[in-house]
This record gives C-alpha cells, structure tokens and sequence, in this order.
C-alpha cells in the first residue's frame, strides 16, 4: 500500500461526502489497509440492420428518367427485402470498418451508415404554378404599379408652409406662390413602377422548372439494439455493478480501461442480429478506513476510484440533515437542512419518482430506505404546521395591524375632507353618518354617477381622483399586491393601472360620504378654510374608524398571513 494509494482513497472519500454538501474538515481519515485489483470484462453490443429512405429535392433535367410514385415504392420494398434478407453478419466487416478502432466510438455510437443504393427518381407537376414556372406578383397584384409611398399615392407633395392650402393668413403662400404644393418627383401621377416582369414573377415553389424533382435514396445502417458486460471472473461484490452498466457507456469508460480493437465472435449466427464484443479490464480497489471512531470498508471502481460502496459512512452524515429536521417551527434549520446537495437532490428527483427506493442517492447507498422515508415525513410536517399558520389569529399581531390601518385610513379621511367642496366646520359628529351619506338611495346613486363622469368633464377633478386611487394602492399595498401581481405583474405602469382600476372601485365608496370630495372649484373654499374642516372631519371619523380598521384585520389576517408563509415555504425548498 503505497502513499499515493492512501492519498487517493481519502480524497475520494471527501469527495463522495462533499457532493453530497457535507463538511468534512473535522473528518480524520485513516487508510489501514487496501490493494488494486484487475478483472477482465467484455463488453458486447447487438446491432440491427435498418434501412431509411431519404428523400430530398434533386437538381433539373431529370424529368425523362424519372419514375411513377407506385414504381419507386415497389422497387423500394423489393431492395429492402434482399438487404435485409442477408442478414447482418453478411456486412460484418463493414460494420467494422465503420466503428473505426476507437473502443469509445464503439461504446457511444448509436447507429453506423453502411452504404447507400442508387438513387430513384420521381416527378410531378408543381402545384404552385400549375405548371407554368410564373405566378402572379403579390406586390403588384399583376397590374405592374405600386402606390408611391413619397406622396402616399396623390402624386403632388403637400406644402410645408401651408399645408397644402396655398394661403398663409390673408394671402397667397410665399413658399409655393398659392399651390399647395408640387409635382412629386418620385412617381408619376402616383405610381411606380413594380420590378416585376409583366407582372408575373418565378414560381417559389419549382424556381421556373414547371416540375418538381424528388430523389429518393435507400440507405442501410447497423444500429445498436443493445449492450451487455460479461465479467469474466467470480467477484461477488463487483458482478452487482457491472450487470448495470449495458445502458451506460460512461461509466464503463470510467471505471475499465485497456480496451482493444472490437471484434467478432466466433458464436455469432450467420443471419439476423450482428454481434460485436471488445475486451477490456475493470480496475477497481478495496480498503479498510479508519473513519473518525469507525472502521469502514469501502469499495472503488477505476484508476479514479469512484467510491461506490462506504459502509453507511455518508448515511450517518444524514443523519445530521434529520436532526436539524426533528424541530419543524425552526425555520433556519429546516432550511438549511433542505439546502444540502442530497436534500436537493432528493426533493427534485421525488417529483419523478414513486418510491424513495428509485432516487438515486438511495440506489448508491448514500440514503438509507428509511433515513429517505423519515425525511421526507419531516418536511411534510414542517409544510403543515406553516400552512396551518395561514388562519391562525393572533391577538397582537391583529392590533398591530388594526393600529396600521387606522392611521392609514385617517390619512385617506384627511385628505378628502381637505379636498372637500363642504364650508367649514359642518361636518356633523357623532354616529356613523361622518362616513356614509344618510340621504337616501337617490342621492348615494347621484353622487355615484357624479363620479362616473367627473374624470371625462373635468380632467384636473379626474387626475385628483387617481390621485386618491394611487394613495390607497400605496397604504393598503399589503391586502392588494400580492393579488394583483398575479393578475397584472409588476412595475410602475402596472401599477398606474392598477391605481386607476381602484379609482374606479372607489367611486361607490365616494358616492357614500357625507360630503363631495375632490371638487377643486374655483368658488370652493379657500386654502385657509380647507385645513381646519379636514382636521375636524378626520377628528369626527375616528369612532367609527376604530372599529372599521379592526374588522379590516380581522378579515384579512388570513391574506396578510399568506406572503410571510409563501416566503417561509420558499426558503425552505418548497414549491409554492
């Protein structure tokens, strides 16, 4: 056992550990004992012969020797019985020459051309043009003018000074002496000339040949059908790994080397499928690790030394992730365990998968059965006492809020009762009617038909109303935009539109208030007036505003709760 056996063994180690986002500097590793070892394995592919026909368009002139589309057919089928009628082992030696000795190509390829027949023709009148090589220009329509885009089709050039009236205030114009313009130089009595021929154009479809050519090309391939590796020896532990590696030529190329030149068996039948084989050794290693206060036997395949089997060494690594599991109301712990390269591994490949017994950690031996199964029922209870968290009603968090919007909701009172086209101080308190008007159906439907219209007769009393809708979008952004994004995106022009879609919405809310707001008239009250009735206004709405900002959090609570869950749930590692 040399030092460079040792120094190796424990790299790899580290490394399995690492992938798997583990920290492994507190990991003391000690190589007791190991070796290198050697077992011939031959690799074997079956490949099918196939044919294909190609077809594709073929040059002109070729139209007297050209056959019927039946012809072609039947002749098709009767090459393509003779080909295959032989059988593979009959083209052998081109299926050799055409893998080459590289034994990569001979791993990777898929299927090898063999050789190609002489190639059929057919033809057929193009159905484009009928048979005439010419069609109708589409610019022109056929009539070989097009409107002159200069003049726009007029055939004069309007007068810059005048703008094609000729006079300039009381007299004739200066620039075109009173006529509205001039000849346009470009076209002649506004048309030009199409650059088709007569309008007429070459057919797209046949390029002018009147007739459309097809060849058609019988080609025959070896494709591969299958692998199998056959070890050539009675290794217990290593026979497991290498009747897996049919469908995976890569990790055949990692883990043997030396191989030579393919060839063909002896055994191979003289029809039907051909067989080919190359030989090559499987390198693998064995050692006996002092891993902290354990002692593990580990397996490694390749010069490399892809570790393949630690004695549960990485399971008790995982182990730790369900730890930081076991409490599902600690948040960063959770998350930090979802965040390990196996945990993410896991929680992707669990979407394609029906068993933990498929992942493909499990199927290494980093994850045990049941270590896959205990996690993935803890994230499951960690999901549920978040989601759960949704309708939870707490007492503080639901004043906080209350006190939240009773600011915002004095700001909005405050701002229109200053807007407000009422005199001072006649503002009535006491009772619900500071909010809502309590004139009756007819009046509220007024007013709201007032709104309606005011944006579309008055633009500056239009442009306070969005004013209004911008400022509730902004105080009551939380119980908005996490809906609205869903429907609108973001950005500042989505939310201006948002801002006018609530202007909108808010106009039966106006329509109930006790006075007209957002009337900037000139003969409303003046700017040392509109303070003091604001002030009381607001003072007035603040017995009904307690109660109404309450009931806003207490209805809400579950919208309010959703966004911080969301986020919990995604910092966790969980599709929401």
């Amino acid at each position: 056992m040399t030092q460079a056996f040792t120094r190796t063994v424990e790299q790899a180690l580290r490394s399995r550990l690492q992938g798997c986002g583990y920290d492994t500097s507190d990991l003391e590793l000690t190589v007791q004992q190991g070796e290198d070892k050697g077992r011939a394995v031959s690799v074997s592919r079956r490949w099918s012969l196939v044919t294909e026909v190609r077809r594709e368009s073929a040059s002109v002139g070729l139209r007297i020797n050209s056959v019927s589309e039946h012809q072609l057919e039947q002749s098709m089928a009767e090459q393509r019985q003779v080909l295959l009628g032989r059988g593979a082992a009959h083209y052998k030696n081109r299926v050799l020459k055409g893998l080459g000795s590289n034994p990569a190509h001979f791993l990777r390829s898929q299927q090898v051309k063999l050789f190609a027949l002489d190639p059929l023709y057919t033809s057929h009148t193009c159905g484009t043009c009928s048979g005439y090589g010419k069609q109708r220009c589409t610019a022109c329509n056929g009539s070989c003018k097009l409107r002159c885009s200069s003049c726009s089709g007029k055939g004069r050039t309007q007068c810059w000074g005048c703008g094609g009236s000729g006079r300039t205030g009381s007299g004739s114009c200066a620039y075109c002496m009173g006529a509205g313009g001039d000849n346009c130089p470009s076209c002649v009595g506004g048309s030009v000339a199409c650059g088709c021929m007569g309008g007429q154009v070459t057919c797209g479809g046949c390029l002018g040949d009147k007739f459309i050519c097809t060849r058609y090309t019988l080609e025959v391939s070896a494709k591969a059908v299958g692998n199998s590796v056959h070890l050539k020896s009675n290794d217990t532990w290593l026979k497991p790994y290498v009747d897996e590696w049919g469908d995976e030529p890569e990790t055949i190329e990692r883990a043997a080397e030396g191989f030579a030149a393919p060839y063909y068996p002896d055994n191979t039948p003289e029809k039907g499928d051909l067989v080919l084989s190359v030989d090559g050794t499987c390198y693998y290693s064995q050692a006996q690790v002092r891993a902290g206060r354990r002692s593990i036997r580990c397996n490694m395949l390749g010069r490399y030394r892809h570790v393949v089997f630690d004695d549960g060494l990485a399971a008790s690594y995982f182990d730790r992730v369900i730890e930081q599991l076991e409490n599902p109301a600690d948040i960063e712990q959770v998350a930090l365990a979802s965040e390990r390269s196996v945990a993410r591994r896991m929680i992707e490949e669990s979407g394609h998968v029906n068993y933990v017994s498929q992942l493909s950690d499990v199927k290494n031996g980093t994850v045990s059965p049941e270590q896959a199964n205990r996690f993935f029922a803890l994230r499951k209870n960690a999901s549920d006492q978040q989601t759960a968290l949704r309708s939870k009603l707490e007492p503080r968090l639901v004043l906080r809020r209350a006190l939240g919007y009773l600011w915002r909701l004095s700001l909005l009172m405050l701002v229109l009762f200053f807007f407000s086209a009422g005199k001072l101080l006649e503002v009535k308190f006491g009772g619900p009617q500071v909010l809502f008007r309590a004139d009756g159906p007819a009046t509220v439907w007024a007013m709201f038909k007032h709104y309606l219209v005011l944006p579309f007769t008055s633009p500056i009393n239009g442009v306070m109303l969005v004013g209004v809708g911008l400022l509730c979008t902004w105080l009551f952004k939380d119980m908005l935009w996490h809906r609205m994004n869903r429907f609108m995106g973001k950005g500042p022009g989505n939310r201006l539109l948002a801002a006018v879609v609530l202007a909108f919405c808010l106009m039966p809310l106006l329509a109930l208030f006790p006075d007209t707001p957002i009337a900037l008239l000139r003969d409303g009250p003046r700017l040392q007036h509109m303070l003091p009735n604001a002030l009381v206004g607001m003072l007035g709405a603040l017995p009904t505003l307690v109660p109404l900002s309450l009931l806003l959090a207490l209805v809400f609570n579950r919208a309010l709760n959703a966004p911080a869950i969301d986020a919990r749930l995604r910092r966790m590692n969980f599709d929401v």
